[in-house]
């Protein structure tokens, strides 16, 4: 099959979970956010790595690193959006039946991986999770669209918990889950998004706290190096008007 083909192929099953397990197993990969160890070599050379691995993968898509980055950062989102979409079914407010389940047993491991990514609680205490808070020495920091989506996806999460609550707390009173292993896992699941987004709320507070200190060190250091300008300029000047007279 010719090159254009293969390039038209979507991706295989086979290909979605090779790369979810690569990256599940690689913390640093997930959010791609540099740091002093995961520096931008390091980066390229683990996506060219797995571009490898997954092209090799017979009847799948072929794909550059930067296009299987891309893939990845839509599986997230669709996982995310599949997560919201279930939580409106299981409280009733979605306007139809329960969503059905995954086609296969495999496919619910893959995606949990994914929500397990997404989830602050999951890494939480975790020592080798690098900080989603990047800051370097020099006062720069790359923080792009999807790194900001990643920062503020507990707050989305809470807001739709918070959106929602009074159909939930009516939907308990009412006892509109007639079963109680319904009612129980609605419950579970509620007081989960609700550690999910204290969680975000913690991360943006921090997030803003360390920027604007940041930003304030970066003033400070220009003002200083302004004023060491002036002074020099005004001792020049000095030496010129002896010289002239």
């Amino acid at each position: 099959m010719a090159e254009g083909d293969a390039k038209m192929r979507q991706l295989s099953a086979k290909q979605k979970e090779t790369l979810v397990n690569y990256l599940y197993a690689r913390p640093e990969m997930q959010k791609g956010k540099l740091t002093p160890t995961y520096t931008k070599v390091v980066a390229n050379t683990l996506w060219e790595e797995v571009t490898t691995t997954l092209n090799s993968i017979p009847g799948g898509a072929i794909k550059t690193s930067s296009q299987w980055n891309k893939t990845w950062r839509d599986l997230r989102k669709n996982v995310k959006n599949k997560v919201s979409k279930e939580k409106k079914f299981r409280n009733g407010t979605g306007g139809g039946p329960p969503m059905p389940p995954p086609t296969t047993e495999s496919d619910k491991t893959i995606d949990e991986k994914i929500f397990e990514i997404l989830t602050p609680v999951a890494v939480e205490g975790n020592l080798d999770v690098p900080d989603p808070f990047v800051i370097s020495e020099d006062i720069t920091w790359d923080i792009n669209k999807e790194q900001l989506d990643d920062l503020h996806t507990a707050s989305e999460v809470k807001a739709t918990v918070l959106a929602n609550k009074g159909n939930i707390e009516h939907n308990i009173t009412k006892k509109r889950y007639t079963k109680s292993s319904r009612l129980r896992d609605s419950v579970k699941n509620n007081e989960k998004f609700l550690m999910i987004s204290k969680q975000g709320i913690s991360s943006t507070q921090d997030y803003r706290q360390r920027k604007l200190q940041i930003l304030q060190n970066h003033y400070d250091k220009k003002h200083e190096y302004y004023q060491e300008k002036l002074q020099i300029f005004k001792e020049i000047s000095g030496i010129l008007t002896e010289i002239l007279q």
